[in-house]
């Protein structure tokens, strides 16, 4: 069905372009293809359409669903549903995973009984998985691939059934806080009711429930309602409204601590009966819209001292956005600035568009800021798009000492941005932001089911010397997606020192679900926090790796029935089976800590060596264990001062092994080198570094260390030129690592 006149539709029912139809329809105009369509074909329009799956058995009683096809651009990674299979066990549910891409797609699966993962084949692969019994469920895609889900209840495999329905999931990112039932009858006649609302949240919470119109005895958070439901995460609710007329038409859930929840309306097969006044029906509840407001500051002229003083020019940004399926019509922004801000006339914008200033004569409640509370008013948008936003940015002026504040309400809900300009605020230290041990220790890497830490430095968040403050950031696993907010709270008073007081607990097999307090990790997984100063708009990040623990079996030393003489070693302890004695403990030897160490560093050089030629001298490496030999390489012209292209080198050997070239960095006329080998001889022999089609001054050194890993002995390379007397270069390492450094420099003016 088109939204506007003149839209082309065209149906391409198998999606590869065979046997496509192509129709013209205006406003209201709709069209049906009756059979044929098959998965993975598309429907694609110049303007606005909607379009509905419906499917069913040919010549069946029952059996026939409906659902609505979002446009692919809404598609998601993650999807949840609060619909269960039937207690009965009789009538389960499916739900239905549609893989577009060219590959297949892992799909992490988790209910209230259980977590798991399948894939989806690839190029319209489809997957069923049958729900559990009085449970929701959650499908992320940990790769971030895109996908699309649909969910059949009392879909009985053998039989049609008489309690047959469908519907949608909701992609998790249009998902909001509340949903509201459009026409929710519980049976055709209002004798019974036997089609709730069913209700998911995606973490503990409470749900509060408004079953229609009318006063309502309950208030919470300012929001009025009739009833309210302790909630876990994904466990299903099934909502029915105990007021005469058996219906929930217009009844509406919501949550007030920022907890997501998805709904339906349809008919529970272990309520309702089969035949009227019954009804086999049910839809997805589209999530109501619910604007989220974003309200940033920076400095935009610092005129005094550095950081926030009097005289001082703020810039303001508010972001209204829409991440529902629905327009939003009509939103009022309010903003409400402190008496110590004045409002720069003509500086206020919409959307990159400049907004023309209130008309005089100004007062205390009429300003010439065009988001003033005057008369109530505000500015209205008029209408935000599905996933579409709208953004305001005004300047003021700091005019007296004292605290400066700013609040902006958007439909019911306020923001709050406050600062501090006495004591004054300075970002004259760096942002420091790490992950860490429980002492502040920076750390590159965690074990799975460890508990992680992070570490802020930033002087300009300690905006009281008095008190101790605190800070939000978010923990993201890059692979899994999984996120936890946690509360960085400053060390003491007056530090500027930020951490995690409480743990942030990671698991491998629990926490799927955002903000459930646990960060779901595997081995390989990379963790990265972000932080941006809300004054000065300065950021940084940290990023940390998840290893894998190393897998342990405790074994037992046994002996061969009973009798001395040959001993085994066993899974199960011997003293558990018949025919074995007390069990007999060696002295506990206690963990061996292995260090980085390293022979002798050895050198060569020569002021000129000629084209192919080589440069040679001993280098003893020692027996330690775990070897790994590193050769520095400088090469430099030798016709003194000049620009040109230095000399190469083309390889280096010891022993006559050919060394591996980790990386190499130029400048003017100079190359830097670094070649490896692992595990080299033990035996005094030659390093032999042979030189390109130039001849070149050589300077190279040797060094052999030990009690380094073998498999991964090195991270990674950092270069960095500089011209004049200093030269630095910054590198990440983690504790018992060690960093090695070469530096080759051209000869100056001097």
């Amino acid at each position: 069905m088109a939204a506007q006149n003149n839209t082309v539709v065209i149906v391409d029912p198998n999606g590869n372009g065979v046997g496509m139809s192509t129709n013209v329809l205006n406003q209201g105009e709709s069209f049906l293809i009756n059979n044929g369509i098959k998965q993975g074909g598309r429907v694609t329009s110049t303007k606005p359409v909607q379009a509905h799956l419906l499917i069913g058995h040919t010549g069946a009683s029952y059996a026939s669903d409906w659902f609505t096809l979002y446009p692919v651009e809404a598609w998601d990674n993650a999807y949840y549903t609060p619909v269960g299979s039937a207690a009965s066990g009789s009538q389960p549910a499916y739900v239905y995973l549609l893989n577009p891409s060219n590959s297949p797609v892992t799909i992490n699966y988790t209910t209230r009984v259980a977590s798991g993962s399948f894939l989806i084949p690839a190029s319209n692969g489809v997957y069923q998985f049958q729900m559990p019994i009085g449970s929701g469920a959650s499908f992320v895609s940990p790769g971030g691939q895109n996908f699309f889900a649909i969910c059949t209840v009392a879909a009985n495999n053998t039989a049609d059934t008489a309690y047959n329905w469908g519907f949608t999931l909701v992609p998790k990112s249009a998902l909001t806080t509340a949903a509201q039932a459009g026409w929710a009858p519980g049976s055709a006649d209002g004798t019974v009711n036997g089609s709730p609302v069913w209700v998911t949240p995606l973490a503990n919470t409470t749900i509060y429930v408004v079953y229609n119109k009318g006063t309502h005895s309950l208030s919470t958070n300012g929001n009025s309602y009739d009833a309210s439901f302790t909630a876990s995460a994904l466990q299903t609710l099934k909502i029915y409204d105990p007021n005469p007329g058996n219906n929930q038409t217009a009844m509406k859930v919501f949550t007030v601590d920022g907890t997501l929840l998805t709904a339906v309306w349809g008919q529970d097969p272990d309520k309702a009966a089969p035949g009227n006044p019954y009804i086999d029906a049910g839809t997805t509840i589209i999530p109501f819209p619910t604007p989220t407001l974003f309200k940033s500051v920076v400095i935009a002229n610092d005129t005094n001292t550095l950081g926030l003083s009097v005289g001082d020019t703020l810039l303001y940004t508010v972001r209204v956005d829409n991440k529902g399926l629905l327009p939003l019509g009509n939103t009022v922004v309010i903003d409400s600035p402190t008496t110590n801000l004045t409002y720069v006339t003509n500086t206020a914008t919409f959307n990159g568009n400049p907004i023309s200033d209130n008309v005089g004569p100004y007062n205390a409640t009429n300003t010439a800021f065009p988001l003033d509370a005057y008369g109530s008013q505000g500015y209205t948008i008029p209408i935000i798009l599905s996933r579409g936003s709208s953004t305001f940015t005004y300047k003021v002026i700091v005019n007296a000492p004292g605290a400066v504040s700013n609040s902006v309400n958007i439909a019911g809900t306020t923001i709050f941005v406050a600062t501090s300009i006495a004591p004054t605020i300075t970002n004259a230290l760096p942002l420091a932001l790490n992950f860490t041990d429980t002492n502040g220790l920076t750390v590159g890497s965690y074990l799975v089911g460890r508990n992680v830490f992070v570490t802020l430095t930033n002087a300009g968040a300690n905006t009281s010397s008095n008190s101790i403050q605190t800070i939000a950031v978010t923990v993201t696993d890059t692979n899994s997606l999984d996120l936890q907010t946690i509360i960085l709270t400053e060390t003491g008073t007056n530090t500027g020192v930020f951490r995690n007081i409480t743990n942030l607990v990671t698991s491998g097999s629990s926490g799927l679900i955002a903000q459930d307090g646990i960060l779901y990790v595997a081995g390989g997984d990379t963790l990265r926090v972000t932080y941006t100063d809300p004054l000065y708009g300065t950021s940084t990040n940290a990023t940390a790796a998840i290893l894998a623990p190393t897998p342990n079996k405790q074994l037992y030393l046994s002996t061969t029935n009973g009798t001395a003489g040959n001993q085994f070693l066993n899974r199960v302890n011997p003293v558990a089976t018949a025919g074995h004695g007390t069990t007999y403990n060696s002295i506990d030897i206690g963990n061996v800590s292995l260090v980085i160490g390293a022979a002798a560093t050895t050198v060569g050089s020569s002021t000129s060596v000629a084209s192919g030629a080589t440069l040679a001298f001993s280098h003893t490496p020692g027996s330690g264990a775990n070897r790994l030999l590193l050769v520095t390489v400088g090469v430099d012209n030798t016709t003194g001062i000049d620009t040109a292209a230095p000399g190469t080198v083309i390889s280096v050997t010891f022993g006559g092994t050919a060394m591996n070239q980790v990386g190499f960095t130029n400048i003017q006329a100079v190359n830097n080198y670094i070649f490896s080998l692992v595990n080299p001889t033990n035996l005094t022999t030659n390093v032999v570094v042979t030189i390109g089609t130039k001849t070149s001054s050589v300077s190279a050194s040797a060094t052999t260390f030990t009690n380094v890993n073998q498999t991964t002995p090195l991270g990674t390379l950092v270069g960095n030129t500089a011209t004049g007397t200093a030269l630095s270069a910054t590198v990440s390492s983690a504790a018992g690592e060690l960093v090695f450094s070469a530096a080759a420099i051209d000869e100056g003016t001097s």
